[in-house]
């Protein structure tokens, strides 16, 4: 990357000179080291970012060796992902999968699967796993050890019309029953 080019395994050289890279981590260094001072003043709301970057990428170099650290430009810490956050993320990630497994063909049959009372769907996960500590992945994880484990299964077992939902604050996964219309 120093050259600006990759090469891959048939050889192939592709110049990358004017590509933006970002590398993420969970990487979390507790600095220990004492508070020193940047300036004369800390009041100043420049100068206290200024000594929280400096601290944080300190804090890096302890995890990772300087020829990594000097590679990178920036470092940017995130916030951890809020409720309402990890809500709309859970919501994307089961419609996603949804749209992957409806958009191709089991056993000839291109499957069908309803999604009753998502925001209810979302909360039961979002109780199950620990989004603010392990973030994204994790929440994907819940996702599919709750809801398209069973839609693989269901569909292995040749049902192709299938629904999700929550029943007694569990998540089931079912068979496709139309409700009737009550008037």
């Amino acid at each position: 990357l120093d050259e600006g080019e990759f090469k891959d395994a048939l050889g192939n050289i592709y110049d990358l000179s004017s590509y933006i890279f970002i590398a993420t981590t969970n990487a979390n260094p507790k600095s220990n080291k004492k508070e020193s001072k940047i300036g004369f003043s800390t009041d100043n709301k420049e100068k206290r970012q200024i000594q929280e970057q400096i601290e944080e990428r300190d804090g890096l170099r302890d995890i990772f060796t300087s020829p990594i650290m000097n590679r990178f430009s920036n470092i940017i810490k995130f916030k951890k992902i809020g409720y309402n956050d990890a809500l709309n993320i859970c919501q994307n990630i089961i419609l996603s999968y949804k749209k992957q497994f409806e958009n191709n063909k089991f056993n000839g049959k291109i499957p069908f699967i309803q999604i009753n009372n998502m925001e209810k769907i979302c909360e039961v996960i979002l109780q199950a796993c620990e989004y603010e500590k392990d973030g994204v992945r994790s929440l994907k994880n819940v996702v599919n050890n709750l809801i398209f484990n069973d839609v693989t299964e269901q569909i292995m077992i040749n049902n192709h019309k299938i629904q999700i939902d929550v029943i007694d604050d569990q998540i089931k996964v079912s068979k496709f029953k139309k409700i009737a219309n009550r008037t």
